[in-house]
């Protein structure tokens, strides 16, 4: 049988993968460290977002919930040291982080610009604007 180089390779790799067990406590002491690591190297904004809410554990998997797309844009910019981070200290190579957006619905903001729109959004807020319009034969 042949062994090629690619053979050698991957099975050099394999062998020196390391996959050690770990806890949700292991997870969340390891967190916890890392926040403090950002706090030191005056990381604030990082820490803060990171400290939002605590990671729940499935299998290697590690979900991570937050509230916004720009949060989860810039803890995106750190997840690679974060998870080299985290495999490092619990010496699993097989762990993966998972980031999601919390709500559901991104709420966007409706903008009134014209008259008509804003009579509109008044009568909506109001309904006795309505009966003041009828009333007095108003028109935008």
């Amino acid at each position: 049988m042949a062994t090629t180089a690619a053979g050698v390779v991957k099975q050099a790799v394999s062998s020196q993968s390391r996959e050690n067990t770990f806890t949700q406590k292991d997870i969340s002491d390891v967190w916890t460290k890392y926040i403090k690591l950002l706090y030191k190297n005056n990381k604030n904004n990082l820490g803060s977002i990171l400290s939002a809410n605590n990671p729940k554990l499935e299998g290697n998997k590690i979900l991570f919930s937050l509230g916004s797309v720009l949060m989860k844009d810039q803890i995106t910019r750190i997840k690679n040291h974060l998870v080299d981070f985290i495999r490092n200290s619990l010496s699993n190579d097989f762990i993966e982080l998972i980031i999601n957006i919390e709500s559901k619905e991104i709420a966007t903001k409706k903008y009134v610009y014209s008259d008509a729109d804003k009579l509109d959004r008044m009568i909506k807020d109001n309904s006795t604007i309505e009966l003041l319009k009828k009333t007095f034969h108003l028109d935008v």
